[in-house]
């Protein structure tokens, strides 16, 4: 036991390669899993705060925190995390740490981590505070110094693009437009579906030639497909190396000299590679920016430290380069404001077009998806990860789930990752086997919608949560936290219930006020919030980005 404690100790210090510690890790839980069934866990023990700040660093303007913290009574409720007398928010709860689960047998030992991330101009010689929170409410500080770095980037040389050999004016507005596309995965999810949507739409209604490029397959790619939209698997966008990264940019170049499109498309920060060639090519851009994250953490949360510094410089060159920055968020669009300049940033909202139920929730999809008349179904439909904070979900719905003995929990969007392994054992550890359901991810989206009873979204981040779109046109209560977007959509407060993020109390109380409901008064307070989908389009925004697309295609020639 010590020799495994002392070399995973070694791995979280960062020596190996990521995905080894991730398999070692992985084995650790596993582990921790089986000693539960031998060796079955005993009481808390007398109440007592364990934990360390494991690291606390500045690079440039990014504080990377990261560290674990536990009580007696649980993981903390909530971590404040102070600089000076500066509040710079709360950490991110519930990350896996097997190493303190192999050590310590508490419940909640495995998903005692914590981090923050924040771009901040720190003054010289400042303390960090972390302050922890327990269920119980017993806190406890731990202090600091920050170690400090140079930024992580370097001054960016020129893309080495193929030339646009365009020597022809561009066609006349009422051509068919040539958009290039580029983003960044073709499976499930969000971003994913809200391009699927809008390329679909726009060659509906315009006829464009629309070209996607890719790094891998994935799930939507039939549908584009299927829109008249060609695709092209490109192969994964090499950032860790700048060499490789400029291979790349060579070959995308190329393509833009061969289809000469009129303006290109990218889609999502980490498809910041097609902005980059579409500038020294002279091409002009719209970039869709779905995240939520400060650009300074996005590069960190994205890639870690798989990112090479002067690649990294493209991308923040990208973004002042880009002919318009696209968000969905009011809030998403101010925290970009200053990377890309105000002028450049625009909101063009979206919707969904889902016909809502005629019952609520509807005894056809319960029978499918094997859910008793009785039960109260609390759905979260999100791909399982840390800023989903599903281990935040599992620990609030433990609290309430004696008194809710009708209540049941479900997580749809598993796939085979270190967190959501952490999420299988805190269940286990919980015993709520009985009561919280793991859904792979499912093209049986709508079922599920139709078959629950309240949606909850538990998100540290997020600019415009498709789910809690989809769960406003079927007619469900909504639990969210109230980050970005949320709240510039959700403004009836009565209507739905909003809760601060990264605080598991909070979200236990979001639940309780849902529970509390009887299933009238839940429906009529879903079909109060659903009018705020009437502001918004029936789908993507098609007028706002046909208009924004022309006026990039047929403007100057070249990009600044």
């Amino acid at each position: 036991m010590r020799a495994s404690w002392t070399l995973l100790r070694w791995l979280r210090r960062g020596t190996p390669a990521p995905g080894v510690r991730d398999r070692l890790a992985s084995a650790a839980l596993r582990f921790v899993r089986w000693r539960d069934r031998a060796q079955p866990r005993g009481d808390a023990g007398p109440a007592r705060w364990r934990g360390e700040i494991e690291r606390a660093a500045l690079h440039g303007r990014l504080l990377v925190l990261e560290g674990w913290a536990l009580h007696s009574s649980g993981a903390p409720d909530h971590v404040e995390v102070r600089w000076a007398e500066r509040e710079l928010g709360r950490a991110r709860l519930g990350l896996p740490r097997p190493i303190v689960a192999l050590k310590d047998r508490h419940a909640e030992a495995a998903v005692s981590g914590y981090e923050l991330l924040s771009s901040i101009d720190a003054p010289p010689e400042a303390v960090l505070t972390v302050i922890a929170t327990a269920p119980d409410g017993s806190r406890k500080a731990w202090r600091c110094p920050v170690a400090r770095h140079a930024a992580d980037h370097e001054e960016a040389p020129p893309a080495p693009t193929a030339p646009d050999p365009r020597g022809a004016p561009r066609p006349p507005i009422g051509q068919p437009l040539r958009v290039l596309v580029v983003t960044h995965d073709l499976g499930p999810g969000g971003a994913q579906f809200y391009l699927r949507d809008l390329l679909a739409g726009l060659r509906r209604r315009t006829g464009w030639r629309v070209h996607v490029v890719a790094p891998r397959d994935g799930c939507t790619r039939g549908d584009l497909e299927s829109a008249g939209v060609h695709v092209t698997v490109f192969g994964d966008y090499p950032f860790a190396d700048l060499g490789e990264y400029d291979r790349a940019a060579r070959r995308l170049g190329a393509l833009v000299a061969a289809e000469q499109p009129d303006l290109l498309l990218a889609n999502t920060m980490g498809a910041f590679l097609g902005v980059d060639v579409a500038a020294a090519c002279g091409v002009p851009s719209a970039w869709a920016i779905h995240e939520s994250f400060a650009p300074d953490v996005f590069w960190r949360v994205a890639f870690g430290s798989g990112l090479h510094p002067r690649v990294r410089s493209r991308g923040e060159r990208a973004l002042a380069a880009a002919t318009k920055a696209v968000f969905v968020a009011a809030s998403t669009r101010a925290l970009y404001a200053p990377a890309v300049g105000p002028e450049r940033a625009v909101v063009l909202r979206y919707g969904v077009e889902v016909p809502p139920a005629e019952v609520r929730p509807d005894p056809a999809a319960r029978a499918r998806l094997g859910i008793a008349p009785e039960r109260v179904v609390l759905l979260c439909m999100a791909t399982i990860e840390p800023r989903k904070a599903q281990v935040l979900l599992v620990r609030a719905f433990a609290r309430l789930a004696a008194r809710h003995p009708q209540a049941d929990l479900v997580l749809v969007g598993d796939r085979p990752r270190l967190y959501s392994e952490a999420v299988h054992l805190l269940i286990a550890r919980l015993g709520l086997e009985g009561r919280v359901r793991v859904v792979p991810l499912t093209p049986e989206v709508d079922t599920w919608f139709r078959g629950a009873d309240v949606l909850v979204n538990a998100s540290d981040v997020e600019s415009l949560p498709r789910c809690i779109l989809e769960a406003l046109a079927h007619r469900l209560f909504v639990v969210s936290t109230s980050v970005f977007g949320v709240p510039e959509l959700l403004t009836d407060l009565d209507a739905a219930c909003l809760v601060r993020e990264n605080d598991v109390s909070a979200l236990g109380a979001g639940l309780e006020r849902a529970l509390a409901l009887d299933p009238g008064t839940r429906q009529a307070l879903a079909a109060r919030a659903a009018p705020a989908l009437d502001a918004l389009p029936a789908g993507a925004d098609l007028d706002g980005w046909q208009a924004l697309l022309e006026s990039i295609a047929h403007g100057p020639s070249s990009v600044a």
